[in-house]
């Protein structure tokens, strides 16, 4: 660049916000000296939306953190605003702790907060104890024009294999069969979607109890018999079974390292009678005079 009058004047634009050094080189070999250097500081410009980052997924139970960061147009977190208030939300069960920065202003252990930026950001404790899906929202509840489009969505997984559940079990008559519907859950009581194998036992007195087949996962082994093995379809099985006999029928479930649930019983039933032939009656003798 040419001096005017000994005078140079330039622009400098960066969209960053951050310290640019400037140095000065005589690259005309004028022997004049030049300044070592001269920092321009660029700061972020006004509050212009709402980010809100944190992880995809995690554990049902666990604590997550999510930010909350106040940007300008240029997506430099706005550091010199300590005053920017907005809302979260949060789907489904999940619910909001406490914050590790800035200000949870009110909502918490709910799904709806109010919270104050520090610094430009604000950062919550996120749980939820059921597997599924939430969708985290920002809102510009104090109409600071802030664009709030940003969302954030985390899978809550169900945690490790725990407890063995066996579903309350409908009463059945002698000539009909019953359903029994067993879950592999975790401590919160989220089905694990993975394959198990399982031992069942039928307890009753005539020992007429058994287990006829499985609807949903596979039986290994026992069939028509009153103790099975049966593998889990994600966490789930469903067998029939049936008993000739009117009597009460004790259903227990095992399982290698799992919780066992008490056992659980159904009434069997005496079923419809069978139909007999139906025999035409002979007509009256009469004695002839």
């Amino acid at each position: 660049m040419q001096t005017a009058g000994g005078i140079v004047t330039f622009t400098i634009a960066d969209t960053v916000a951050e310290t640019t050094v400037v140095n000065f080189i005589d690259s005309a070999g004028t022997g004049l000296f030049m300044p070592s250097f001269s920092n321009v500081v660029f700061a972020p410009g006004a509050p212009a939306k709402a980010v809100v980052t944190g992880p995809s997924t995690a554990v049902a139970g666990s604590i997550v953190t999510v930010t909350f960061q106040v940007k300008d147009r240029n997506d430099n977190v706005v550091t010199n605003n300590s005053t920017a208030t907005f809302s979260a939300t949060a789907n489904g069960s999940a619910k909001f702790l406490d914050a590790v920065g800035g200000t949870l202003v009110s909502g918490a252990n709910s799904g709806a907060a109010l919270v104050r930026a520090a610094n430009g950001a604000v950062a919550l404790r996120v749980s939820d104890a059921l597997a599924e899906s939430v969708d985290i929202h920002v809102a510009d509840s104090a109409g600071l024009g802030l664009n709030v489009a940003s969302t954030l969505n985390i899978v809550f997984t169900p945690g490790q294999a725990n407890t063995i559940v066996v579903q309350p079990i409908a009463n059945t008559t002698t000539d009909s069969a019953t359903s029994v519907t067993v879950q592999v859950r975790d401590t919160n009581g989220n089905v694990v979607p993975q394959n198990f194998a399982l031992s069942i036992s039928l307890s009753a007195v005539s020992g007429t109890a058994k287990v006829t087949g499985a609807t949903t996962g596979i039986l290994l082994s026992g069939q028509n018999t009153s103790f099975a093995s049966v593998q889990t379809a994600a966490g789930v099985a469903v067998l029939t079974v049936t008993d000739g006999a009117p009597e009460t029928v004790q259903v227990t479930v095992t399982g290698t390292g799992l919780n066992t649930p008490a056992p659980v019983s159904f009434t069997v039933a005496v079923g419809a009678p069978a139909r007999l032939p139906c025999c035409r009656s002979r007509p009256e003798r009469r004695a002839r005079p």
